[in-house]
């Protein structure tokens, strides 16, 4: 049971990610998960349901994130380790790319679901973290000054335009640099013309 509720979640958020929650209907998701749409109805009453439990995992991904921002060592190391793992997940393909993209998408039905709110609100919590992060790195003289929210809105545009264009070019797609990410974040180093 377990098993093939994962398939769904599965089937349920890839679609959801390529084709869009309107385009995607419950044959859809049942073909994909190799299963039958009574074993799915089974798991699921409709669609909306198993749309509002993806949210809500989309959520708890969202919050893992924050975690990310511990700081155990200097704020450099803080956010190339939390942006190689972000590119990490890009490149593999992950639910986590995914979920970005049902964010995105859930974002334009507000009204429709109930979890969206509570998304939005988890998704505002981490560009408020991200901001707090970097006025440390600022503090430290590590980033660069100027306005922390607008910079973390930048980041996380920035996150979303690659995991966008990851679903756009597929096989074309060619994991960008993580400096050319963070460039506008971090101070020039000396040692980097040497």
């Amino acid at each position: 049971r377990m098993a093939t509720n994962s398939k769904i979640k599965n089937a349920g958020i890839r679609l959801f990610a390529v084709k869009g929650f309107a385009a995607t209907n419950v044959q859809d998701i049942a073909d994909s998960a190799g299963i039958s749409v009574g074993l799915l109805y089974r798991h699921y009453k409709t669609k909306e349901d198993l749309f509002s439990e993806l949210l809500v995992q989309a959520g708890e991904a969202l919050e893992d994130m924050g975690h990310l921002f511990h700081l155990d060592s200097s704020p450099t190391a803080v956010l190339n380790r939390m942006t190689y793992k972000i590119l990490d997940e890009i490149e593999a393909d992950s639910t986590f790319a995914q979920y970005f993209i049902l964010i995105e998408q859930s974002f334009k039905m507000k009204d429709k679901f109930p979890q969206i709110q509570q998304l939005f609100k988890t998704d505002l919590e981490l560009i408020n973290k991200t901001a707090e992060f970097i006025v440390q790195g600022q503090n430290s003289g590590q980033f660069v000054m100027g306005d922390a929210y607008q910079m973390a809105i930048l980041y996380f545009s920035i996150i979303q335009g690659i995991i966008n264009m990851k679903f756009i070019l597929e096989d074309k797609f060619e994991r960008p640099d993580i400096k050319m990410i963070t460039a506008f974040l971090l101070r020039e180093d000396p040692k980097d013309y040497l």
